[in-house]
């Protein structure tokens, strides 16, 4: 080609091609190397699915424990529990009373059901306190403590033919192996695993349970002995003992932290026992 036509020719088509070249650099850097400009299919649009749905379950009559155990295990994540406390003469301490939604109502996984849990009678004419020889103590369900705490919980069962009052709080004593009380000072202000809420009178039919507290402090260096049994003695008449064979281990420590125990009011039923429900 003749020099002067290939200086036309360049004037004429290179700004042609070096833009054509720009737009093939650019779409190379945003696809990358080895990668289709062309759009692939669009993603597949996915349904949204129903939520799970249950059959709320009967659990009236039952322990409020055992009903929430059962509410918490129906289907796959089972139903959310919420207590509402109430007074029946009809009915034991901790016992559900009413639910809602009602039995075999269908609800979405997750669903709060609503128990309402028997306090108990609130008022008995003619009963009596509540003596040592009517109640026989037991320890309760292990508790799940905050961390360094140490807790127990203290379950005392009518085992008279009559209905009995108790009220107040019991009068704690820790003894170590000897039987002599370890110099621990006790409280009725609550902590973070006990309530601080104001007693009221119970009143236990035969069979009927009440509920009280014990938690302190752990040692945090090393213990210089051990509560081996507990004794509750009742505000009116006579008094219940556990030995340690029964409950979990509380060391004893000149650590202040330690020194404190935190005491609980008599309680109808043992949710009320945690500080959150006080």
């Amino acid at each position: 080609m003749e020099p002067q036509r290939s200086r036309r020719w360049w004037s004429m088509t290179g700004p042609l091609c070096l833009t054509a070249l720009a737009a093939v650099l650019s779409l190379s850097a945003c696809t990358g190397p080895g990668r289709s400009a062309t759009p692939g299919p669009p993603s597949p649009v996915r349904p949204t699915l129903p939520p799970a749905m249950v059959a709320v379950p009967d659990v009236v009559g039952e322990n409020y424990t055992a009903a929430q155990m059962e509410m918490a295990t129906i289907g796959t994540y089972g139903l959310a529990v919420e207590y509402r406390f109430v007074h029946s003469s009809a009915a034991l301490p901790g016992e559900v009373i009413a639910q809602s939604p009602r039995a075999g109502a269908t609800a979405e996984l997750g669903t709060k059901v609503t128990l309402g849990i028997s306090l108990g009678p609130a008022d008995v004419p003619g009963s009596e306190r509540c003596t040592g020889a009517a109640l026989r103590a037991q320890p309760g369900p292990p508790v799940s403590e905050a961390t360094g705490q140490n807790t127990l919980d203290v379950s005392l069962t009518n085992i008279s033919a009559r209905t009995c009052i108790l009220e107040g709080y019991p009068v704690v004593s820790l003894l170590d192996a000897r039987g002599r009380a370890l110099d621990f000072s006790y409280s009725h202000r609550g902590d973070q695993m006990t309530t601080g809420a104001k007693p009221s009178p119970l009143y236990l039919p035969p069979k009927g349970q009440a509920w009280a507290r014990i938690n302190k402090y752990r040692c945090d260096i090393a213990a210089t002995d051990l509560a081996y049994s507990v004794v509750l003695e009742l505000p009116h008449h006579g008094e219940v003992r556990m030995t340690k064979s029964h409950y979990p281990i509380f060391e004893y420590c000149q650590e202040a932290a330690s020194l404190s125990v935190a005491v609980s009011p008599f309680e109808p039923v043992e949710a009320l026992l945690n500080p959150t429900w006080g």
